[in-house]
């Protein structure tokens, strides 16, 4: 049995090898898929490492390009030089847009122009992340479906009316325009274009590589968590909370598509009730953009989303037992 295991692992271990040397030459000979990746001041470094590994794996020829060639400064922990300027950047087959600190270049001009020319002779353009924002902003995903990170769904819903913004996707294909959701949502999306140009087979091996597990059906669709409904009201609730002492970190968070509660540490000298009180008065005659009617005594607010999907939200806070001026503050929404 041991002598038959050893084989058994030297078999695979070949096996990886020569998938590694197959990947780097390209299945049908040719010239290897060039892909572009934009970088910008704040870029998510997950939103462009995550495709560069897949890419990277599969033996294409991957660059990095900005506006300067000035180090880019992705977090505090790393620093990145681009491979090209906009000004001398090669075409690229496969174009990346990132997501990450977008403020500023979701709506700059040489950026915007630059995806433009690009995405012209390019047989496919990616965004990761919020990065559908920069992209949606050139006008080239005008009436398409796409998505984007599942906390901003909404915003972009309401910035960009001319498309068909969805959450039950994690990754959209408009066939050259290719959305995914946030973070590692690009992983999904970088093995799905490998799929359309090697085939499943070569995309599936590029997982189990990199020891991911690929779901091409969009098993996990964090978008259509109810944890977007609380993310889009409990500002108002944590500020409020916050005035009555200090907030000291989230003690829970869980749920599925239909309800979902998180609950934060508060340290206060005030009473359960009294906390609750102040939250509560916060929400009266409060409506949000999207929708949601005024907050009652009893602690629930009731609240409409895009969709139309009625939700009860219940705040409740409890003492810890033990910590003296330790509370939970909670937040709870239900689809009714």
């Amino acid at each position: 049995m041991n002598t038959l295991y050893r084989y058994l692992l030297r078999l695979f271990t070949l096996a990886t090898i020569l998938f590694g040397a197959i990947a780097t030459t390209n299945a049908a000979g040719a010239a290897p898929k060039r892909v572009a990746i934009l970088l910008f001041e704040g870029v998510d470094v997950i939103d462009y490492a995550g495709p560069l590994e897949v890419f990277d794996t599969d033996g294409m020829q991957i660059f990095t390009v900005a506006a300067t060639k000035a180090t880019i400064n992705p977090s505090d922990a790393m620093k990145v030089v681009p491979s090209y300027t906009f000004a001398n950047a090669p075409q690229a087959d496969i174009l990346i847009v990132p997501g990450g600190q977008i403020d500023k270049v979701q709506s700059d001009p040489a950026t915007l122009a630059w995806i433009k020319k690009q995405s012209a002779h390019a047989t496919y353009v990616m965004s990761v992340c919020n990065g559908a924002f920069t992209l949606a902003n050139t006008g080239l995903l005008s009436g398409l479906k796409v998505t984007t990170t599942a906390g901003r769904i909404d915003e972009l819903r309401k910035k960009h009316p001319e498309l068909q913004v969805v959450r039950d996707q994690r990754v959209v294909d408009n066939g050259k325009f290719i959305e995914t959701g946030g973070l590692t949502a690009g992983i999904d999306g970088a093995l799905h274009l490998v799929s359309l140009i090697a085939g499943d087979g070569e995309a599936h091996a590029i997982a189990q590589q990199m020891e991911y597990k690929w779901l091409p059906e969009g098993a996990y669709l964090p978008g259509t968590d109810a944890f977007h409904i609380v993310k889009e009201i409990m500002g108002i609730g944590m500020m409020s909370a916050h005035e009555t002492g200090s907030m000291d970190g989230i003690a829970s968070s869980s749920g599925d598509s239909t309800q979902w509660e998180i609950g934060y540490r508060l340290r206060s000298e005030k009473t359960d009730s009294d906390i609750l009180k102040h939250v509560v008065q916060s929400y009266t005659g409060m409506a949000l953009d999207s929708g949601g009617s005024a907050a009652v005594t009893t602690g629930v607010w009731q609240y409409r989303d895009a969709e139309g999907n009625q939700w009860n939200v219940k705040f409740n806070v409890d003492s810890v037992p033990g910590q003296t001026g330790m509370h939970v503050f909670k937040i709870e929404a239900v689809r009714v």
